[in-house]
């Protein structure tokens, strides 16, 4: 989840978004957000995830966005 009352905050939500690579973001609901990646093996899946995740949370902390998994 992402959450944050400033007015900028989806841009800034799309920020972060855009930056990721090798994943594929989706809305679920206010704040949810669903990521998905494609690898020849899970495990490799399972690692660009955990990568993806660590570079919104530093992001997310940052710019003062509340995150959690």
């Amino acid at each position: 989840t992402l959450n944050t009352p400033k007015p900028d905050g989806l841009k800034k939500i799309k920020k972060i978004f855009s930056n990721l690579k090798r994943v594929n973001i989706s809305y679920i609901a206010a704040g949810k957000y669903s990521i998905k990646s494609q690898a020849p093996s899970p495990k490799e899946a399972d690692k660009i995830i955990k990568k993806a995740l660590e570079e919104i949370e530093n992001f997310a902390k940052k710019e003062e966005i509340e995150f959690s998994k």
